[in-house]
């Protein structure tokens, strides 16, 4: 006679990681029955983070120009306005000078318009000549002072653009990569180098959906930073935000805490840990072995035994893992057996 083996599920899971205990009890089926305890309220748990910059930028030229001169290297503290790379900017210099002389031939006829134009003006006033003659001469004028006005905005385009050759810092901060050498050829939209401010720093985190909606007011948050020279201890915060955009793989959304400015200036990417402690409401919480759940195609479900060790095959939904176990959210419900090897339940089924 072939004996199948039972699982019956009455208990729930430590929300902190810490090992469940695990009791083992044979019923009169022939089947283990499995209680997981040791959920209480103020449990938690730790999720993975990394430390981010929240302003971080990539410096680009705007200009097609070599690259001149390199005035810093990474590592490197720069102040706002700082010159950080100079580009050839000759073409630039030579723009300027062409423009200026422009601007200067057109004054000078401008001004050879206006005076012209006054002689006219006395000239009409005695009705020496006609009204037609003078109408000619304002125009001449009207031209030439037209000319000054465009080449004067051509000039001061032509100095705006020799700003382009200085990429300058943006704002107090930290040189963490410099991507060029001095002759290379910098191009509108390639990066330059890559600076950020180290006195704005985050933590950012992916967290269950499920989690999230689990904490309330009376969460507390902690986290902790392996890496940071200044303090290896945990560190109590309430200030994090929630971005309202859940990832439809992992369903899972992102958390951010602000980190205090700190003389020690910590490094965007390095790890940390997040502690999600005191939840509102730390409810039982089932739990099936990984290896009970039969997957076919869409179909998620396990081999429910019931009263008459009959196997009916029911359809589930998945939560967590942890360790060999996984979390049902729903389809089954505390008492219930499900069995231990579902191939041998469905050739019984």
């Amino acid at each position: 006679m072939q004996v199948v083996k039972y699982v019956i599920l009455l208990g729930v899971l430590a929300l902190d990681g810490s090992s469940a205990q695990l009791a083992f009890a044979q019923s009169t089926l022939k089947s283990f029955a499995v209680a997981l305890t040791g959920a209480e309220d103020g449990a938690g748990l730790s999720v993975d983070a990394v430390v981010e910059a929240v302003r971080q930028t990539s410096m680009s030229a705007q200009v097609l120009a070599a690259v001149k001169a390199l005035q810093v290297k990474a590592g490197d503290k720069v102040r706002k306005g700082q010159v950080l790379i100079t580009l050839d900017n000759n073409s630039a210099q030579e723009g300027i000078v062409s423009s200026s002389a422009q601007l200067e031939a057109a004054k000078a006829n401008l001004n050879l318009a206006g005076k012209d134009l006054d002689r006219k003006a006395q000239l009409l006033a005695k009705e020496y000549i006609s009204q037609s003659a003078f109408d000619r001469s304002q125009a001449q004028y009207d031209t030439a002072l037209a000319q000054v006005k465009a080449l004067a905005a051509q000039h001061a385009m032509a100095q705006n653009n020799a700003n382009f050759y200085a990429i300058k810092a943006p704002y107090d901060a930290l040189v963490s990569e410099v991507n060029v050498s001095i002759g290379d050829l910098a191009t509108p939209g390639r990066a330059l180098l890559t600076l950020f401010d180290p006195n704005a720093l985050r933590l950012k985190a992916y967290v269950a959906q499920s989690v999230q909606s689990k904490l309330g007011s009376k969460a507390r948050i902690e986290y902790e930073i392996p890496d940071s020279s200044s303090s290896n201890e945990r560190q109590k915060t309430n200030l994090y935000q929630w971005i309202p955009n859940v990832d439809a793989s992992t369903h899972t959304i992102e958390m951010r805490i602000p980190l205090p400015s700190t003389p020690n200036s910590l490094i965007p990417g390095s790890f940390a840990r997040i502690f999600l402690l005191g939840f509102e409401s730390a409810k039982e919480r089932l739990w099936v072995p990984k290896n009970t759940v039969i997957y076919r195609s869409e179909l998620v479900a396990v081999y429910v035994i019931d009263q008459n060790n009959q196997a009916k095959l029911r359809q589930i939904k998945l939560g967590e893992t942890n360790g060999s176990l996984v979390e049902v959210l729903s389809g089954l419900g505390k008492g219930e057996l499900v069995s231990l090897e579902p191939q041998v339940a469905a050739k019984a089924h």
